[in-house]
């Protein structure tokens, strides 16, 4: 019976990727962002393992316009530096792409003025205390430390250890957080734009380049995260997403951008950098409680894109379950997955599907990578590889 569900979860998922493989392919053409979260460096990822699977050269010549079109764009006089939307993604995407042959790029040549602009950009957004993953300083710095060219950076990294350092806010059990920019009230938690993020990052460099303060700063971030904690089975899930002062006991959802699941992962890279089995034991503690959560009303999981969605969370644990081989991990990603499949429920939306709108409470087509179907189609092609290609690392994962 097992082998029969599962063939036909493979069946339906090569059905979808074929659907969203045409919406992409139409829409190329009228993308204008390089982005690697809402545009062309998005798209090009999820070509370039579509070629992988397929060797079919039409995929190959999707990626090749869409590094064309970036570099007209770029050469128009595109200037941004976010890891969501400008050059550290972008220059992420193509140093991923060189590394695995998709492409035949120099890029040490190429990305070498853009790299000057984005170390300065990193000092002038820390010096704003603009610490965000997506937009801010520590996307620009998890570019660097995850390029395969990192060795080249270490003064770089130093400079940027030695500030966040001096700008965290000490308390008085020894923990350390970092404050939102303009925002003295309140912590975030989150790995999209918050204190787990900043764990990933200060875990990658200690990983790349040990130090004693390195350490401590992860240890102290790590016990304020945890002095964070909650009752989960009175406020459904361990943590808030931000800590307040006047403020206890918030719910978080199951997601990608915001919750437990995003915590859990910071952990995870805590407790792999520092080899530290406290920190994987609170992981585990975290993640399959999580795994229980299959209430999609309780968990905000209105949509099925990567970011606030239900593909998000099927990657989250498929990368749970690679890591550490916990078979629960892949179960609940498979249940996920499965969920993923009944939700293309909209006949006027890309492949069945649309991004939710919390704000109007609204619905909108949507083909980019963080909210949109080509990160959906991410998620089901990666379900389907034997290998273990990591372009989570685009999302932090790995």
């Amino acid at each position: 019976m097992e082998k029969q569900v599962l063939g036909g979860i493979t069946s339906l998922i090569e059905k979808k990727i074929v659907e969203i493989d045409k919406i992409l392919e139409q829409n190329i053409n009228n993308t204008n962002t390089i982005g690697l979260y809402d545009g062309l460096a998005g798209l090009s990822l999820y070509f370039a393992y579509r070629y992988r699977l397929t060797n079919d050269e039409k995929f190959h010549d999707c990626i090749n316009i869409c590094i064309t079109k970036s570099f007209e764009i770029i050469e128009s006089g595109y200037l941004y530096h976010s890891f969501s939307s400008g050059f550290s993604g972008w220059a992420w995407s193509i140093e991923y792409l060189q590394q695995n042959n998709f492409i035949d790029i120099d890029s040490n040549e190429l990305l070498l003025d853009i790299n000057d602009y984005l170390k300065a950009k990193t000092f002038n957004l820390l010096q704003k205390e603009d610490y965000d993953i997506l937009h801010g300083a520590l996307g620009i710095v998890w570019y660097f430390i995850t390029s395969p060219n990192y060795n080249k950076h270490q003064e770089y990294f130093e400079a940027v250890i030695n500030t966040l350092e001096t700008q965290s806010e000490k308390f008085i059990n020894g923990s350390i957080a970092w404050y939102n920019e303009n925002n003295k009230n309140e912590i975030n938690l989150s790995l999209s734009h918050g204190l787990s993020s900043i764990i990933c990052v200060l875990s990658k460099i200690y990983q790349k380049y040990p130090s004693n303060n390195i350490e401590k700063m992860i240890n102290n971030s790590v016990a304020f995260l945890l002095s964070c904690k909650q009752n989960p089975e009175i406020c459904g899930s361990y943590f808030p997403y931000k800590k307040e002062t006047s403020i206890k006991n918030i719910h978080s959802r199951l997601a990608w951008c915001y919750g437990d699941l995003g915590i859990a992962n910071a952990l995870l890279f805590a407790g792999q950098a520092l080899q530290s089995i406290d920190y994987i034991n609170e992981f585990h503690k975290i993640a399959l409680f999580n795994s229980n959560r299959k209430n999609m009303k309780e968990g905000q999981l209105f949509d099925a894109m990567l970011c606030h969605g239900v593909s998000g969370v099927a990657q989250m644990f498929k990368r749970f379950y690679l890591v550490t081989n916990n078979i629960v991990y892949k179960e609940t990603s498979d249940y996920w997955i499965l969920e993923l499949l009944k939700m293309d429920t909209f006949s006027d939306g890309l492949a069945g599907y649309k991004q939710y709108i919390p704000n109007d409470n609204s619905w909108k087509n949507d083909i980019s990578f963080l909210e949109g179907v080509s990160g959906i189609g991410m998620v089901l092609l990666s379900h389907e590889m034997d290998e273990d290609v990591k372009w989570d690392q685009s999302i932090i994962l790995s």
